[in-house]
């Protein structure tokens, strides 16, 4: 098939194929630098990106899905991770760590792979320029990622912060 993955570690990106139209597809609306072309060490991988037409995604989805789950990036492609492992998971963990009650977080996001972040957060704001399958699930929108719309929306939540 024609796809192309990138494998990120906690300190870096593998793409396996070179740049090509299909990795500018999912990460040029991200405003995300496509990464080189590099050869992958055997490292823990916390994530994959996989780019490839739509069709093929089931093919995928049917080989793995025990084992994997796929979130759509904003118009081509997939978040790849292990199962029962989302955005969502890792702010459990991150409150579990910190001793924090859910109801005091909040979280922001503009993509398909944010929506269980933003469903298990206190507050779940999307911004203006998310998709609208976000925006329906999100408590509240707030601007886009170039009006500072994260800015914006926390001093709405916490004034006393900015004084």
């Amino acid at each position: 098939h024609e796809l192309n993955l990138c494998f990120i570690n906690k300190d870096d990106f593998y793409l396996y194929r070179d740049e090509d139209e299909r990795s500018h597809l999912g990460y040029d609306p991200l405003h995300i630098e496509v990464p080189d072309k590099k050869e992958y060490h055997n490292e823990d991988i916390y994530q994959m990106n996989l780019f490839c037409e739509d069709s093929y995604v089931k093919e995928f989805i049917d080989a793995t899905g025990d084992v994997l789950s796929y979130s759509k990036l904003d118009n081509y492609g997939y978040d790849v991770y292990a199962k029962d492992q989302t955005k969502a998971t890792g702010i459990i963990h991150l409150i579990n760590y910190l001793g924090i009650d859910i109801k005091n977080t909040i979280a922001f996001g503009d993509g398909h792979n944010d929506a269980s972040m933003l469903q298990y957060a206190g507050t779940g704001v999307a911004m203006a320029n998310a998709v609208q399958a976000l925006k329906d699930v999100a408590d509240e929108i707030t601007l886009s990622n170039d009006e500072d719309g994260i800015a914006e929306s926390l001093y709405k939540h916490f004034p006393e912060l900015f004084n």
